[in-house]
């Protein structure tokens, strides 16, 4: 089964070079979708070299025994407005439930519940549906799509996801 071969995890400052080899295989589509516009390779490989490993929150997906991700979610901390949220997942992966299963195991270890939500400036429909099967609710503001966590907190991400 496709799902035994995947493995999901925190990334940290050493994950940088696979993150990002992930981020150039991205079709030009999916990079605007990811950053909001079509960055060129050197500017991918710029924007990861300066990010904020020790301020961010970041989890990954790859095919157990390959070192090549196949997708990354981003937390970055976006104030009182809770967290801002960054997802890609490699072409292939995609329509299989990758990207609900890494926003459900960034909701379950980290305490967001003390923060706003989770903000998805570039709103990409498929967040949104994402969202909607976790059991989160989705409003549109001026910062984009703000996630929010069902009644009994981030926490139950992963036990809506398991009934799917």
């Amino acid at each position: 089964m496709w799902w035994s071969a995947i493995e999901l995890g925190a990334l940290d400052a050493r994950h940088a070079h696979a993150l990002g080899l992930h981020l150039l295989a991205l079709e030009p589509a999916a990079r605007h979708g990811r950053f909001g516009h079509t960055l060129g390779d050197e500017a991918v490989l710029d924007w990861v070299r300066r990010l904020p490993w020790a301020q961010q929150r970041w989890w990954g997906a790859w095919t157990r025994g390959e070192p090549l991700l196949i997708g990354a979610l981003q937390l970055a901390p976006a104030g009182t407005a809770g967290w801002e949220l960054g997802l890609s997942v490699a072409a292939p992966a995609r329509g299989r439930g990758l990207g609900t299963a890494l926003l459900a195991a960034a909701a379950q270890h980290l305490p967001l519940r003390t923060a706003e939500g989770l903000v998805c400036v570039q709103g990409h429909p498929a967040v949104r549906r994402m969202a909607h099967r976790l059991g989160w609710s989705v409003s549109a503001d001026a910062a984009g799509w703000r996630l929010r966590p069902p009644a009994g907190g981030w926490g139950d991400a992963g036990s809506l996801l398991q009934k799917e």
